[in-house]
């Protein structure tokens, strides 16, 4: 069986959705926007075994990719002249000085810095590696450490952006609180959190827990460096939300897309079910000017008999939906291969993207012109 599609599985293991649209949900893919049928070009590569999960950032024709492995995490490569050409490997799986368990990584491209951090359910350690020093993956003592020890009664998800060299932005909050996102104050030596009040108006007025868990789990944090605006992405119904950051509270709200997920505390009251219907999120990536959406879509019963997307894993899809930082649908783009990574250039002329190669069940790296 396709590794890729094991992976997806595994990961998206917690969702029920159902295959149909609800009206809401197809008038938002109705949207009158030009369509733009994309075909890409294979990036060939020198690594015999490219077993990628996520491409993390591109800095100076330098791909940073997390890893299948069991053991060291991160795979970088040189890109050039439409190839991959294998540089080295960093960062290991484990508890030790500069080894890391379960976590999330962020290519940050203001700051030109990778940081991985340690999350268990709660922030443990992290790790910010200067992109701009020279062998920064490779000479570990030239990299950051956080500590974030200090933070109780907090529960985090996977996901972080910037505000600044010493504030981070975290889809994060209190346990059993009206809240999903906070602040990370990274100057502290043990690390501190404040939180914010972004707490989705879907009428459900239950257990806080179970609602945390529904917009936490999986979901993204993304930020425009020049605009001051922040994209936050629920992986369950289809909700992406805008808004800004002023004196600590969010403002400026607004929704690009606001399907709330239809769900209910199981008898433990801290699990949830959802209804057979409710929609799935989006995979995002974003650049300073545009906002580019991957629908993930399938259904419990293609997972639980080992459905597939066209001979693809589950959470591969071949169209992006693309919006400006105010919210406003710009375009679609409909691509030849199906693919569920994928990274935009900063000047959102070229798509890479992740998907498989189904006569080697290898990961493939595609490129698309999108000017």
């Amino acid at each position: 069986m396709n590794r890729l599609l094991i992976i997806y599985t595994v990961c998206f293991i917690g969702f029920i959705s159902c295959s149909k649209k609800n009206k809401i949900t197809q008038d938002f893919y109705d949207k009158n926007v030009e369509t733009f049928v994309l075909q890409g070009v294979d990036i060939k590569t020198n690594d015999p075994d490219l077993a990628i999960i996520k491409i993390i950032g591109l800095h100076d024709s330098i791909m940073y990719m997390e890893s299948l492995a069991r053991d060291t995490l991160i795979n970088v490569y040189r890109l050039r002249n439409d190839s991959l050409i294998r540089s080295h490997r960093f960062l290991n799986r484990g508890q030790g000085p500069y080894e890391i368990g379960v976590f999330g990584s962020l290519y940050d491209k203001k700051s030109k810095t990778l940081s991985f951090f340690e999350n268990e359910r709660a922030f443990t350690k992290g790790y910010v590696i200067d992109l701009n020093s020279k062998n920064g993956t490779q000479n570990k003592e030239s990299w950051k450490q956080l500590d974030f020890s200090g933070i109780k009664e907090y529960r985090f998800g996977h996901d972080f952006t910037y505000i600044s060299d010493s504030l981070l932005l975290a889809i994060g909050g209190k346990y059993n609180n009206k809240e999903i996102l906070s602040v990370i104050h990274l100057n502290n030596n043990k690390g501190e959190a404040t939180s914010l009040d972004l707490w989705p108006d879907d009428g459900y007025e239950d257990n806080p827990f179970v609602k945390q868990s529904i917009y936490m789990d999986n979901a993204l944090i993304l930020k425009n460096s020049f605009l001051n605006k922040y994209l936050y992405v629920s992986m369950m119904g289809k909700y992406m939300e805008i808004f800004q950051i002023k004196d600590n509270q969010i403002v400026n709200r607004q929704a690009i897309c606001e399907i709330y997920p239809e769900y209910e505390a199981e008898e433990d009251g801290l699990n949830y079910k959802t209804e057979k219907e409710t929609d799935r999120g989006f995979y995002v990536y974003t650049t300073d000017s545009l906002i580019y959406a991957r629908p993930i879509e399938f259904s419990m019963e293609e997972l639980r008999t080992g459905g597939n997307y066209k001979g693809y894993g589950l959470g591969f899809n071949e169209n992006v939906h693309v919006f400006d930082w105010n919210g406003n649908p710009i375009k679609k783009f409909e691509l030849d291969t199906p693919f569920h990574s994928f990274i935009v250039d900063d000047k959102d002329s070229i798509m890479y993207t992740l998907t498989t190669d189904l006569n080697t069940d290898e990961s493939l790296v595609k490129k698309y012109l999108l000017k």
